[in-house]
C-alpha cells in the first residue's frame, strides 16, 4: 500500500494572527504548533493507509490548477485505473466557472 502525495503539506497561521501584536507567536511557538499539526496529519494518513490496505488501493493527492481545490484520487494499484475522484471533474468545472463569474461580477461593481 502506497500513499502518493503530489501536494506538499503546508501549515499556515490563522488569518489575521500576525496583524495583532498581542496574539503574535514566536517562531519557536509556531514551529512547535506546526510540528504537532504535521504529526496529526501523519497519524491520520497512516490510519487511512491501514484502512484501505486490504483493498489494494492507492491514494493520490493533488491540487487542481484552476480552482486550487485539493483532489483525492482512489487508484487501483493492479491496473492503475482511477476508481473515484473527490471532488469529481464536473464539480471542479462548476467551481471554476462560478469563480470566474464571481470575478466578473466583482470587477463590474468596482
Amino acid at each position: 500500500m502506497e500513499i502518493q502525495a503530489t501536494l506538499p503539506i503546508m501549515v499556515t497561521p490563522a488569518f489575521g494572527h500576525e496583524a495583532r501584536p498581542e496574539t503574535r507567536r514566536t517562531h519557536r511557538e509556531q514551529a512547535s504548533t506546526s510540528s504537532v499539526q504535521v504529526q496529526e496529519v501523519d497519524r491520520a494518513l497512516s490510519s487511512l493507509a491501514a484502512a484501505i490496505q486490504p483493498f489494494d488501493i492507492a491514494l493520490k493527492f493533488s491540487k487542481d490548477t484552476e480552482t486550487g481545490a485539493i483532489v483525492v484520487e482512489m487508484i487501483n494499484q493492479r491496473t492503475g485505473e482511477t476508481l473515484q475522484q473527490i471532488p469529481n471533474e464536473a464539480m471542479l468545472h462548476v467551481s471554476a466557472v462560478l469563480g470566474k463569474l464571481q470575478g466578473m461580477i466583482f470587477n463590474e461593481q468596482a
